[in-house]
């Protein structure tokens, strides 16, 4: 009654008009209908299998009652849980100063959170140091490759494109010749001397925006402490209606190991705003004659405002005049790809080696880094792209409302195409929580060995016949079967990859892949095969004498190798006509234990480390090999002779005493004790 009591009843509710006849029938059977006083009655009593029933009519109606209310609570109750399983992903833009990128990333329904959030995408206009890129996480997405500055950095660009152009002189004909200032100094001025009258432009390491660019017909206006890149001008460039333009193309790069290279529908095309003219001495300071750049241009009065025939221009715009003058759009545009992909090419090597040095265990099927790159090429009379800049950062202002279009537009594909959604944090924390138990695991296994009295003793497991046979058949695994092995972790990978170059694919919108297609392998495949660590200055006579070196030095290590195992020379390697085998100038060492035999039967130490000690005391220790009873090789007498005299040096000197001179000074004297 006291969970009824906060019920209001009313009896008239419960009350209906009946007959003698169902009066009767309800006295004989005691069914029919029933009062309010019966109702709570039956309610304090509890159920029992002779309450009396309640009315056909309030059973209905409470029946619907009850059934909506139960649908509008599970409806309810479905929708909190397809919140709950709804992830809300993370996007950090602390260090982005484009409202665009904003735009587009809340419009995708990526929430803004600091750096020390878990976020799940990071975007900066910046570029990346390791120690940010090493504290990526699987379930993180930031947007650039550590690296990236191998093209993103003019001079380093420069670098490549001659370092290459060296090993491909036909096929990387694809940018100016270039100059670092100051290290190319004297070959600038050679070159110039050589082809007087040319024209040179010279823009700074670090800038953007064509701040600090000049042009010039005089290499002696050039100076030697200027740190800039010099390149070679383009004096006969593609002119439309006589105005000089580049082209801004936007590529994505989604994975740089394998390489997938994607390039945008559409872009810009900027005009100067001075009809061009041959540089001379009169002209070669006006910068809207010779510069394309939009930040410059765009505060010329002669600059238009058009998305058609305007300084500012779309691609798409620019291929429809292609078009219809009669020029051939689709082979402009497949040398433009070659350019683009060569370039990227020239810093794969070094992209893949410091992505797999930061992302040892990241997953093969997502790409924890990604790009989005602007190139500026520019055509010159004979429809020749070349190859001026890439910016590993472009420009998402918008200005105009073409702008907007644009790099809105292949921001928003560009996400789509990331698969944020896979981005898992609880799996990643599943996963870390598996290997710290895996670590421990380990810990205690390595814990149950212990050492007492100086003997090794290991904890014995209970082992069945059974379990003996099980370890005697996974002993019996043959080279074959980890080399199967191998392979499906291998195809595993791949697998894993395809997948997801298959989803970029269904999700790339306005992105087109240009890198790989099928046959880039016979076109491309040579470009691939660089020097080992592919460094700046790879193919220098340095780095072929060194080559040259190890080559030489691994084939006598064999030669030498092949004599010990064939039985050639005496017990010590030594050969018939008693002199000693050598590597590289230097004797073959034998490694043995010789030495720790010779010290232990001296009383030296033979525990951790070998201790230095007197030569002179064993004149057994002869530079010749030909006493029996040494006992030790001359690589060995020879290490520890330079061990002593480094020792003596070192006291001659007085560095240990004035190291501890000086922490006797400085320190507090209780941890200078400490530490002595």
């Amino acid at each position: 009654m006291a969970g009824l009591s906060c019920i209001p009843v009313d009896p008239k509710q419960f009350s209906a008009p009946q007959t003698a006849a169902s009066k009767g029938k309800s006295r004989d059977t005691g069914a029919g209908t029933t009062t309010a006083e019966q109702v709570v009655a039956s309610a304090a009593a509890g159920p029992s299998s002779h309450e009396t029933a309640a009315p056909a009519s309030l059973r209905s109606t409470a029946g619907e009652e009850c059934t909506a209310s139960n649908t509008s609570l599970g409806c309810e109750s479905v929708d909190r849980k397809r919140k709950k399983k709804k992830k809300q992903l993370t996007v950090c833009l602390t260090l982005c100063k484009y409202q665009s990128v904003r735009r587009v990333c809340e419009h995708y329904g990526l929430k803004s959170v600091s750096e020390t959030d878990h976020w799940n995408l990071f975007w900066t206009d910046l570029s990346v140091c390791v120690d940010r890129v090493l504290e990526v996480k699987s379930f993180q997405k930031i947007n650039h490759f550590p690296g990236i500055g191998e093209i993103g950095r003019k001079d380093l660009l420069a670098r490549n494109m001659t370092r290459m152009r060296r090993m491909y002189p036909e096929d990387y004909d694809i940018a100016p010749v270039s100059w670092t200032m100051p290290a190319d100094y004297g070959d600038f001025v050679a070159y110039s001397s050589r082809h007087p009258g040319r024209s040179f432009i010279a823009k700074p390491d670090n800038s953007s925006l064509g701040r600090g660019i000049i042009v010039t017909s005089n290499s002696k206006d050039i100076k030697h402490e200027q740190d800039c890149v010099v390149q070679l001008y383009i004096e006969k460039p593609f002119l439309v209606d006589g105005y000089k333009f580049d082209m801004r193309i936007y590529v994505f790069v989604t994975s740089c190991n394998p390489l997938r290279v994607f390039i945008y529908k559409d872009g810009l095309a900027r005009f100067a705003t001075i009809k061009y003219a041959k540089p001379s001495s009169q002209n070669t300071s006006q910068n809207c004659m010779h510069l394309t750049n939009y930040s410059i241009n765009k505060y010329s009065s002669d600059f238009v405002h058009d998305d058609v025939a305007g300084s500012k221009r779309r691609l798409v715009s620019l291929n429809a005049w292609f078009a219809d003058h009669g020029y051939d759009v689709d082979a402009i545009w497949s040398r433009i790809e070659d350019v683009i992909i060569k370039t990227l090419i020239s810093c794969q090597p070094v992209l893949k080696h410091i992505y797999k040095s930061c992302f040892p265990k990241h997953d093969a099927g997502s790409s924890a880094c990604f790009e989005v790159l602007g190139f500026d090429i520019l055509l010159d009379s004979k429809l020749k792209p070349w190859l001026l800049e890439v910016n590993h950062s472009p420009s998402y202002h918008t200005d105009q409302e073409m702008d907007k279009d644009i790099k809105e537009g292949l921001l928003t594909d560009a996400l789509a195409m990331l698969n944020l959604e896979s981005l898992d944090r609880e799996q990643w924390l599943k996963d870390e929580r598996q290997r710290v138990q895996n670590r421990l695991t380990k810990q205690l296994k390595d814990a149950s060995r212990s050492k007492i009295g100086g003997k090794e003793t290991e904890t014995r497991e209970r082992t069945t016949p059974s379990d003996k046979r099980r370890k005697s058949e996974a002993s019996t695994l043959t080279d074959a079967d980890n080399k199967a092995a191998n392979t499906s972790g291998t195809s595993l990978s791949r697998g894993a990859e395809e997948s997801m170059a298959e989803y970029e694919l269904a999700h790339r919108g306005g992105w087109r892949r240009i890198y790989p297609f099928p046959g880039c392998d016979e076109k491309y495949g040579k470009f691939f095969s660089q020097p080992q660590g592919n460094a700046i200055f790879g193919q220098t006579a340095a780095s072929r004498a060194k080559l040259e070196r190890t080559r030489s030095k691994k084939e006598e290590e064999l030669n030498a190798s092949e004599m010990l195992k064939h039985g050639h020379g005496g017990r010590q390697g030594k050969k018939a006509n008693g002199k000693v085998p050598s590597l590289g100038g230097l004797p073959f060492r034998n490694t043995s234990r010789l030495v720790t035999q010779k010290l232990n039967a001296a009383g030296g130490d033979t525990g951790d480390g070998i201790q230095a000690f007197d030569v002179s005391r064993y004149p057994s220790f002869t530079v010749s090999w030909e006493g029996a009873g040494t006992g030790v090789d001359y690589d060995d007498h020879v290490w520890h002779k330079s061990r002593n005299e480094r020792s003596h040096l070192v006291q001659a000197l007085g560095i240990k005493g004035s190291v501890i001179q000086y922490f006797r000074q400085v320190c507090v004297p209780h941890c200078c004790a400490c530490i002595l």
